[in-house]
């Protein structure tokens, strides 16, 4: 069986979309469609003394811009400021000394267009994950369609039988559509898993960057266990 997962690219990505990777024999960055702002994008959140904070990437967009179209505010210094903001919060974690060089090869690179610092992230965590999926960008596919047309048209030109779905896309999907071309739907049910963290109480869905820090190799399996009954 070969299971297809279709997600928007998102910078430094919480630990649902890592389980989403996991499963997927093909994860597709959907990477030409409309940006959303105020979203996932170009932001997530890491965990300070002070409760969590936003790691915002600044962005140059125009309203209607495809995800592959929006460029980076290369004026503002935030390259710098996530770096240092990494290092200072996590800096007394376990695993520090073991990761934050694949963070600062990231921050040394210029980045100037958002869709791929976003999918290099999630390539870069996946590989500190160990996990082993083919990614494949939609902006390089000739596939048409609407929005549930389309999604059956990549499945179908990837060869799916199952197509994993995050649990939001239930309000929209119509999974008749993929049950018509053989195509298994299965929608994500995420359960997050409490790990120890620096700075008092457990606070979830942060970037996977926390996870990395603190939990070191045992990473992945702590995201895997939880939901092994999903697999």
């Amino acid at each position: 069986m070969t299971t297809v997962v279709i997600q928007q690219p998102s910078y430094l990505p919480w630990l649902g979309y890592f389980e989403q990777v996991h499963q997927a024999d093909l994860f597709v960055f959907y990477d030409d469609v409309q940006y959303t702002k105020n979203d996932w994008r170009n932001r997530n959140r890491i965990k300070t003394p002070l409760g969590w904070q936003w790691l915002t990437v600044p962005v140059n967009y125009k309203s209607g811009q495809k995800i592959c179209n929006v460029g980076i505010d290369t004026s503002q210094k935030w390259r710098g400021k996530h770096l240092k903001a990494i290092e200072a919060n996590y800096a007394k974690a376990p695993y520090f000394w073991h990761y934050i060089g694949f963070f600062k090869n990231l921050y040394d690179h210029e980045w100037t267009d958002m869709c791929t610092l976003a999918e290099y992230s999630v390539i870069m965590l996946s590989k500190i994950l160990k996990i082993e999926t083919e990614f494949i960008f939609s902006r390089n596919m000739s596939v048409e369609g609407g929005q549930t047309v389309r999604l059956v048209n990549i499945c179908k030109s990837l060869g799916a039988d199952r197509y994993y779905s995050p649990q939001k896309s239930k309000a929209y999907l119509d999974t008749g559509q993929f049950e018509n071309e053989g195509i298994k739907v299965e929608f994500q049910e995420f359960r997050h898993p409490v790990y120890p963290q620096l700075y008092g109480k457990f606070i979830p869905y942060l970037s996977a960057v926390d996870l990395i820090f603190n939990c070191g190799k045992n990473s992945s399996e702590l995201i895997l266990n939880e939901n092994k009954a999903r697999m």
